[in-house]
Formats: C-alpha cells, sequence, structure tokens
C-alpha cells in the first residue's frame, strides 16, 4: 500500500498506513463520508458490517468539457443501476440498509466536490474520528493508490470536531438525495422493473435544474449544457460518439432546449418513458454483445408452447416449440378455487372500468376473451370457411393490438397479466429485435411470420411496445394477408400493445385489408387516483393471478370443438368469440358472477 496516514494527535506518520485498521481501532457506530466515487461492493463489505448508521455524500463527476455529460450519466443512467441492483438483490445489506433508513446516499447539486472527509463518531461515548485527505472510498484509493490523509480524533465537545462538523454539515447543505428510503420505496414496483427504471428517470428528471437555489435538485448551468449540446451534437453527425455517450446527448437533447434550459413540465414527463426506451435499447444490445448465441427465430416463440397434436386431435404442451410435448394436463378445481379464479377474471375488467377517468371494460373483456380463445381461433377460422359466401377465414383476426398512449395499462394488462393468465415466460419486448436487425419493424414482421408458418404451436405470440407504424409498412401487410388467407388448420396467433405518441412518425394502418386481419382495442384513458394507488391495485390482481382458469377453458374448448350444432356454427359465425363466451358466462351463471360484467359482454360483441 501507498497510504500515507499522518495521525496529528501523536504527530506521528505512518508512511504504508492502514485505514482500516486505524479507523477501527476506536469503536464508532456512525459512518459520515464525502468521497468523489464509491461503489456498492465497496459499501456493503466495508462500511455496513461495522457501522449502524451510515450517509455519503458522492460527487458528480468531473470531466472537463464533458462535465455535463458525466453528470448527466451519474444522475440518469447509474443510478437506475443502483435501484436495480436493490430490485435483483432485496436480501442484501444493501437493500436491507437502504430501505429501514440506516444507509443514506446523497450526491453534489452544484459543485463539483474534491474534499474527502470521513467522520466517524460513537453517539454513546460523545467521541469522534476523522480523516481528511485524497482518498476515496473505492478499492483501488484505499490499497493501491498513493494517497495521503490526516488523522484526527477526540471528544466531540473539541472546537476540531466542530469545524469537522460543519464542513460536513456545509457539503451537504450543497447536495441532493440520490437514494435513502423514502425516495427507493418509491421507486420499486413488484414484479415490474420497466415501471421501476421508469420511476427512477422520472425522480431524477424533476431534480434537474438550471440554478443554484432550488433545493434537492441538480443545477445544469444553460450555458454549460449549450456548449455541450453543440459541442456533441456535432459529434454525433460526424459519427464519432460510440452508443451509450450517444445516449446521453440524446437524453440531454430531449431534456434541454438548443439554448441550455429545461423544457417544459409536459414536455418533460413525456420524455421520461423515451429515456427509458432509449437506454432499454442499449441495454439489450450489450446483453447481445455478452452472449456468444445469436438469438434465432425460435428463441422468440412462446414458452412453453402449446402445441396441437392432429394424431391425437388434442392440445400438448412442449417446453418450447420443437421439443416434443406431452398430452395438456387436466385441471381439477374445487368449487371455491374456481370461484376464486372467476372472480379475478372479473375483477380485472372491472378494474379497467371503474378506476378509469373513462371505462375500458368492454375492451378488457375483450382482449381476455382473444387471449383464453387464441390457441382455437385456427378452430374458427376453418369454420368460417364452411360458412356462407358472406364470411371468410379472414374475417377472423389472427392478431389483436391493444392500442393508446402511454400509462393507460396496455403492457399491464397485455404482457404481465397475460404472461401470468397464460403461464407464458417469455413475451417479448421490441427492443430485444433490435440487435437481429436494425429495422426493428421488419425483424418483428419476419419472426412473427416464420411463427406463423411453424407447424403446431397455437400459442399467441406477445410483443409488447410495438410502434403503431408497423401496421402500415407494406411487407408487414403482405405478411398478414398471405398467412391469413392461406394457412389452414392449426396456427397461432399475435398480441401487440402499441404506445401512440403524440409525435410518434407513424399512425396505425386503417386499411381494411389489416383492419380485418388485426382487432385494435384503444386504451386511451389514465386511471384514476394517484399513481401509487393503481399501482397497489394492480400488485393485488397479479398476485392473485395464475393459469388455472385458462388451462380449465382450453379443456373445455377442446371437447366443445369435438362436436359443433349447427346453430353454434351460425352463432360462431356472427361473432367469433362465441366459443369462448359461452364457456365462461356459463360458468359465471353457475357461481353467480355473471351480472358482475355482463354489459360488457353485450359490448363485446366482436363483429368483425
Amino acid at each position: 500500500m501507498t497510504l500515507q496516514i499522518i495521525d496529528r494527535g501523536k504527530n506521528k506518520l505512518y508512511p504504508d498506513g492502514n485505514f482500516w485498521e486505524l479507523s477501527r481501532k476506536e469503536e464508532n457506530n456512525c459512518f459520515y463520508g464525502v468521497s468523489f466515487v464509491s461503489s456498492i461492493k465497496f459499501i456493503e463489505e466495508n462500511l455496513l458490517p461495522f457501522y449502524q448508521d451510515v450517509e455519503l455524500i458522492l460527487g458528480l463527476s468531473d470531466n472537463g468539457n464533458n462535465s455535463i455529460g458525466q453528470r448527466m450519466q451519474e444522475l440518469m443512467d447509474k443510478r437506475v443501476l443502483w435501484v436495480n441492483y436493490v430490485e435483483n438483490n432485496l436480501e442484501s445489506e444493501f437493500a436491507k440498509r437502504i430501505l429501514d433508513g440506516s444507509l443514506r446516499l446523497r450526491f453534489t447539486k452544484d459543485n463539483l466536490i474534491h474534499s474527502k472527509i470521513y467522520l466517524m463518531e460513537n453517539k454513546e461515548q460523545n467521541t469522534y474520528q476523522c480523516f481528511t485527505g485524497s482518498m476515496n472510498l473505492t478499492e483501488t484509493a484505499v490499497s493501491k493508490n498513493f494517497e495521503q490523509l490526516i488523522w484526527d480524533y477526540g471528544s466531540k465537545n473539541d472546537d476540531l470536531y466542530q469545524l469537522y462538523k460543519q464542513m460536513y454539515d456545509d457539503i451537504k447543505k450543497n447536495s441532493a438525495t440520490y437514494l435513502d428510503s423514502k425516495r427507493l420505496k418509491g421507486f420499486l414496483v413488484k414484479d415490474n422493473s420497466k415501471q421501476t427504471q421508469l420511476n427512477v428517470y422520472t425522480d431524477s428528471v424533476n431534480m434537474l435544474s438550471n440554478s443554484t437555489d432550488a433545493d434537492e435538485k441538480v443545477n445544469f448551468p444553460s450555458d454549460e449544457v449549450k456548449v455541450y449540446l453543440n459541442d456533441k451534437t456535432k459529434e454525433i453527425q460526424n459519427g464519432n460518439l460510440g452508443k451509450k455517450e450517444a445516449v446521453t446527448v440524446n437524453q440531454t437533447i430531449k431534456l434541454f432546449t438548443e439554448l441550455g434550459n429545461l423544457r417544459k413540465e409536459k414536455t418533460l414527463k413525456k420524455a421520461t418513458s423515451e429515456i427509458l426506451n432509449l437506454n432499454q435499447i442499449i441495454e439489450y444490445q450489450e446483453n447481445s454483445k455478452k452472449s456468444s448465441k445469436k438469438k434465432s427465430d425460435v428463441d422468440y416463440f412462446p414458452k412453453p408452447a402449446l402445441i396441437w397434436n392432429n394424431e391425437f386431435e388434442k392440445l400438448f404442451t412442449a417446453p418450447k416449440v420443437g421439443e416434443g410435448g406431452q398430452a395438456l394436463k387436466q385441471v381439477s378445481l374445487s368449487d371455491e378455487e374456481l370461484k376464486e379464479k372467476l372472480q379475478l377474471f372479473c375483477d380485472i375488467v372491472n378494474e379497467y372500468d371503474t378506476y378509469k377517468l373513462s371505462g375500458e371494460g368492454w375492451q378488457t373483456l375483450g382482449f381476455l376473451l382473444y387471449l383464453y380463445e387464441a390457441p382455437f381461433i385456427w378452430k374458427i377460422r376453418d369454420l368460417y370457411d364452411l360458412a356462407d359466401k358472406s364470411k371468410h377465414r379472414e374475417d377472423v383476426p389472427i392478431a389483436v393490438a391493444l392500442i393508446g398512449q402511454g400509462k393507460t395499462g396496455k403492457s399491464t394488462l397485455g404482457r404481465r397479466l397475460a404472461a401470468k393468465l397464460t403461464g407464458a415466460l417469455n413475451f417479448t419486448g421490441s427492443g430485444e429485435f433490435e440487435a437481429r436487425n436494425k429495422y426493428v419493424n421488419k425483424a418483428i414482421s419476419d419472426v412473427i411470420n416464420e411463427y406463423l408458418q411453424t407447424a403446431g404451436p397455437v400459442s399467441p405470440l406477445m410483443i409488447d411496445d410495438v410502434r403503431p407504424d408497423l401496421t402500415t409498412r407494406q411487407y408487414f401487410e403482405d405478411m398478414i394477408k398471405r398467412n391469413s388467407n392461406s394457412i389452414t388448420g392449426p396456427m397461432p396467433t399475435a398480441i401487440f400493445t402499441m404506445n401512440k405518441e403524440d409525435d410518434s412518425k407513424g399512425v396505425v394502418s386503417n386499411r381494411h385489408e389489416i383492419a380485418r386481419r388485426i382487432w385494435f382495442l384503444s386504451f386511451e384513458s389514465s386511471f384514476k387516483g394517484n399513481s401509487k394507488e393503481g399501482d397497489l391495485k394492480v400488485d393485488e390482481l397479479l398476485n392473485r393471478a395464475d393459469s388455472d382458469l385458462y388451462y380449465l377453458c382450453q379443456q373445455l374448448l377442446e371437447e366443445y370443438f369435438k362436436d359443433i350444432s349447427e346453430e353454434d356454427a351460425i352463432k360462431i359465425q356472427a361473432d367469433f368469440l362465441y366459443p369462448i363466451k359461452k364457456i365462461l358466462k356459463d360458468l359465471l351463471v353457475k357461481y353467480d358472477l355473471f351480472q358482475e360484467i355482463k354489459k360488457f359482454f353485450e359490448k363485446a360483441d366482436c363483429k368483425i
């Protein structure tokens, strides 16, 4: 080691000082530190086991002309990484201590810090130790770098302690909260990492300021931002920036005007979801680089898979497409259990109606009915071929799209709830297609085409956060028309959620050829009340959700299609969702639940 420590009390120099040995000579229970940088691992291993209360003030990076970019990364992206660590390691000491309030992290909001102060206290004995100098709280600084510290200690009544305390408090006044118990609890959303990240970005954006006077906000001087954007935008245009740095520049562009001023509140609010998307693409690309195996088409297909076995004329299940399978396991539920599953079904529909500013219950029911009937949509298409000339197989949609502006519950319903209700393990996001082809719409279209033409699977392929302009692409329309018109017998379907933002370059295709084959369900209304209440309601639904009712319905549909009466065939030709409606209605009536969602059944007539 090359750490030199001066013991000022004894006028002694430790030329090869051991910071941990000296700092722990006296028993202290509080650690208050100011360091330019540190890490989760360092804090967890070296501070938390030894101190009951820890508060750290970390410095925003100073990188000369690139200072704005470094500070943006620290605030927007590194903060997400720290929260992600907690989310994925809730049993770690770091997570527990943040959540119980005994670990607090702050960072400088205006002037960059170079002071390093480590103030340790024993509250019961009224004593302290303090180290000041050049050493950061990193493993390299403690054990490898050439660093120096001055060590003072004594009673907290000493004048010197009061000076150190004042110095620490002055730096603290120039800092803002990075991570503490209150903020962390507000960030975390159970089983929804994307929403957690969005919460962090939203909070970080709310902390931006062009002023040094704003409390708990971080100052980004407009003149510095202006210079940064001017320089970096040119570098992006010349192709001189790596992807990560380009994302930081694009974040800054979304948040600040060309003059370096913060954009209006409404624009900032929308920018948070755009920033999330930017970073998820980069995150996916980085993860893809680490993987030596490139994804094939089958990797995007649903897991586990429902397969129609023509030989046995039954549904089989398989771990994934192409891996054999076994006959669908029969679901056996008691009356009480089945009623609970049916009650959840009703509650989801009513949640999306009662708790929205404008009720969207019938759309929700329509989607759930399609989801539950999807493995047998091909049966209905074949049945339409036997109808009179006014009906055609392409009149039965082979896809459903939940479409609207952000934060209306589309992804929650179409991805999170749908995954739990069907037992699916890999509903995908559109960003996952970025590494496959820079033209994401084309990559999505190609995978859907491959899946539709694969013999056997009938599980729906779900893709979240698809741009609505996918449906306007000629190659996509050709693909949908070709498969819808030509495939007979077992075939799967697709489910999309589409975020139609105000500034979306593309619009949903309104061409008749697409509208016949994709059922567009509009989700435009936001939830009432504050977001935390809505999150709690969604969490409660997710905690209750499982795939029992879904698989029971598959058994009943399998039995139903063995012998279709002429009367039922006519009803199916009038409403392609009639089979699942009949099955669920009979169950709901049996358990006195049908009245709860009767009006939505009447609206969701699905006559295409």
